[in-house]
This record gives structure tokens, sequence and C-alpha cells, in this order.
């Protein structure tokens, strides 16, 4: 559209309602037969069958008309959006062409900089709850999984749904939904879409197929959620790229790693996931000395089970030299820093009994004589 826009601009000056009409043309969801007629009725309106500009545009409508490509799921992005983004950014408040290669790496890095802050706000921001249009169930579960940006989406359609209705037909899961006033629309936007919606069997599907290739609800589907008043959305429609929490552990690596597990899943991978588990674990038993205690049986229940999957797994053979050199070696460390294993001499204290503290009259005195002499010496 860049490269006609000049062009375009120059048509919209000699006919007034072609914007509107072209527009509404290229995000109506259409059918191809039914673009292509919509495209026909517009040409003959304005006569522009023998427009270079319309006829290019027309010769390429496979390649840019989401109606032709409505099976391919593409997140509502292009395929070189993101770097040309990027690269519009840096060249336009960041570098230019004076810059030498130690400016050029720096002003990059602010860029970076810039941008994680930009998310980092986001995420706080996406922490606040967010107000609901209505009080469905499925409603409330999007405001509560969906960011502020695609709730916002979200929300729009919700409202703009309100304007169609669904008509049930003979199959009793299937409907059709259709614009509540067709006789507004031009003959090409009217057409009833077939939506399927089986909550039992967690189903919604729409004829248009904007789920399949922008992975949110379209407005027929949401008219449908709200005419079946729906409690929830099942979990295979909520993409992770659209929540709160889109950020997960690779399950593998560019690193020349060892691979130790089926799904390719380097042992560094591995042991960061595992080590933050262990760290959870370690806080969370250091409340009160009754979780310590519990925390202790079953590590040591954990300790002998995986004792027993390795030997028959590997036929009796053991690596206990191995991993006690590793605990060793993890506990220098850690002894290195001023870390304090929790479990040491346990037993030993609970064999002491605990003793009473009597103070005297005598210790009293002697206890304040110390204390005395203490602050002198500070002086």
């Amino acid at each position: 559209m860049k490269k006609y826009r000049e062009h375009l601009a120059y048509l919209y000056f000699l006919h007034e309602d072609l914007k509107d009409e072209f527009t509404s043309i290229l995000n109506w969801p259409l059918m191809p037969t039914e673009f292509e007629d919509a495209w026909k009725r517009l040409m003959d309106k304005y006569n522009l069958h023998d427009d270079a500009t319309m006829v290019g545009m027309w010769n390429e409508r496979e390649k840019w008309i989401s109606a032709y490509f409505k099976e391919i799921f593409c997140a509502k992005m292009t395929s070189t959006q993101r770097s040309e983004r990027m690269n519009y950014v840096l060249k336009k408040n960041y570098v230019n062409e004076r810059h030498n290669l130690h400016r050029f790496v720096s002003q990059v890095n602010s860029c970076l900089k810039t941008r994680r802050q930009t998310e980092n706000q986001e995420t706080m921001g996406n922490r606040k709850e967010q107000n609901t249009l209505t009080f469905y169930g499925f409603d409330t579960q999007m405001a509560k999984l969906y960011t502020r940006a695609v709730y916002s989406e979200i929300r729009d359609r919700l409202k703009v749904s309100t304007l169609f209705m669904a008509t049930e037909t003979e199959e009793p899961t299937k409907y059709l939904v259709r614009y509540n006033h067709p006789q507004k629309l031009s003959v090409w936007a009217q057409h009833a879409f077939q939506v399927v919606a089986y909550p039992v069997g967690e189903t919604y599907e729409c004829e248009c197929r904007l789920w399949d290739h922008t992975g949110l609800f379209c407005v027929h589907v949401l008219c449908m959620m709200q005419t079946i008043k729906a409690e929830s959305v099942p979990e295979k429609y909520i993409l992770r790229r659209y929540t709160k929490c889109p950020n997960i552990q690779p399950t593998f690596d560019r690193n020349d790693l060892r691979i130790v597990a089926s799904n390719k899943a380097s042992q560094y991978c591995i042991e960061s996931s595992l080590l933050t588990l262990n760290m959870r674990v370690h806080r969370k038993s250091l409340r009160s000395q009754e979780q310590m205690a519990r925390t202790r049986v079953v590590m040591d229940k954990l300790e002998q089970e995986l004792d027993a999957m390795h030997s028959a797994e590997n036929e009796g053979v053991a690596d206990n030299e191995a991993i006690e050199q590793d605990i060793a070696t993890m506990l220098s460390e850690m002894n290195h820093v001023g870390a304090i294993d929790p479990f040491e001499n346990e037993e030993e204290e609970q064999q002491q009994p605990e003793l009473a503290c009597v103070h005297t009259h005598e210790h009293r005195q002697t206890h304040m004589r110390d204390h005395e002499l203490d602050g002198a010496v500070g002086e």
C-alpha cells in the first residue's frame, strides 16, 4: 500500500466518498468471491477500471488482501514489521551516519535500555485490575489474562458485537450471525456468518477465520458468547503471546550444551529450572521449624527415589562420588560468601536440653558491669 499511497491520495481528493468505501472493503471480513464482487462494484461506481494503480493492486490482491490467506496465522504482524520498525526507531532517534563505532554501540544500548524500561512499565501496569465491559464470565476471564492493549481491542469488539444478532439453524451448535440492520450496508457486506458455538466441547469457530489468522476472537464469536452467556473461554483459544506473562523458559538454546532430555532441553535449561524450584522451596522451609523438618523428610525420600531410579536405569551403577564432589564444591562456595546450612548441627541441637536462663542478682550485676566496661572501651 505504501507505494500506492501518493496516487490513492489523489483519487481520494477527486472522489469524496472513495476513501471510506475502499477502506470498508479492505477491513470487512469478506470471502474471496465477496471481495471480488465488492471490488467490481467500487470500480464501476467511480469508473476506475483503467486506473493503473487500481489495476496493479488488483493483480497483487492475493499478496495483501486477507481474504486470500485467512488460514495463515500472522498474529497481526507482517514478515518484516519488527526489523523495519527497529531500523526506523534507531535511525530517527539514536544513530546517524556521522557516529563512530563506539558512539553507535552506546546509542544502540541506550535504545535497548529504553525499550526494556517501557516493557517493565507495561508489565507493572498490567498488574492493575482492568474494568470489564460486561459481567459475563468470559469477559472477566479475558480481562484477567490479556494485557491492557489486547483487552482494549477485545472490549472494542464486544461493543461492536452488540450491533449483530444470532439466529439458530437446524443444527443445534451452528448459528448465523448478521448485522442488525443489513439494509444500511452495501450488498457485499450483508453476508451472514456461520458460527459454531459448542461450550461443552469447548469449540468456537467462525466462518471469517479471524481467530486462525490473528489468535483473537472476532465480533461474530463474541456475539455468540454473549447470546449463550458463556462462562469462560477455552484454554486453547487463549494464546500465551497475548497474556500478561508471555515469556517462558526456553526448552533449548543455541549454545553447544549437552542435550539431556527427550524434548531437546539442554542441561543448562534443566539446571536453571530446578535451581529456581529448589531456592523457592528452601526459602519457604525457613519460615518455621516444623516446615524445615518436613522439608528434610520429603527431600530425603526424594533422594532415595532418585537413587533407585538411577540404579534401575544404569544397572546398579551409581554416581554418588561425582554428586558428592559437586555438593562439596557448592558448599565451599557458599561458605566463602558466608552462607550457613540451616540443617547443620540440627541433631545436636535437638539432643541438648534447653537450659532455663536463671539470672540471680549477682549475675545481673556482673552483666551490667560488663556493659559499662564495653561502653568505656568504645569511647
